[in-house]
């Protein structure tokens, strides 16, 4: 028995947050290392993703949120879900589909697996108002 020490040799405790210290000491919490989505090497966040296709032209803003998925092969890619009011005329949703694929690409130059265009109210989030980006991956497979 007994316990493990909630510290390491520095202080510091591992919470799982991402950030990084800015020079006037404050520190900017930027994302979850559990969501930190690995490709050909290269960490790539979800908050990049969500910032691009929010970006187009009818995205609800703050609607967006980028699922890691398992592509076999201790690979992995993802998804886009996004929200729109234009979600159920089909031209509009392929236009929002493609400008979001290609803004995802001019953001982090990867093709997102697929991307799902959704009606209002459909990304889980918290109460307040923060993606769930876990309870999100059955919304793009």
């Amino acid at each position: 028995g007994g316990f493990l020490p909630a510290q390491d040799e520095n202080g510091w405790y591992d919470t799982g947050d991402l950030g990084y210290l800015m020079e006037n000491g404050h520190v900017v919490v930027c994302g979850r290392v559990k969501d930190v989505i690995i490709m050909a090497g290269r960490n790539i966040y979800p908050t990049d993703i969500e910032r691009a296709a929010c970006r187009v032209a009818g995205v609800r803003p703050g609607c967006a949120v980028a699922v890691r998925l398992d592509a076999g092969h201790s690979r992995e890619t993802f998804a886009v879900a996004v929200e729109s009011n234009a979600f159920e005329d089909p031209a509009e949703v392929r236009r929002i589909e493609h400008q979001v694929a290609h803004e995802v690409v001019s953001e982090v130059d990867v093709r997102p697996r697929n991307v799902v265009v959704l009606g209002p109210g459909t990304i889980p989030k918290t109460p307040s108002g923060k993606l769930r980006r876990s309870n999100s991956a059955m919304l793009v497979t």
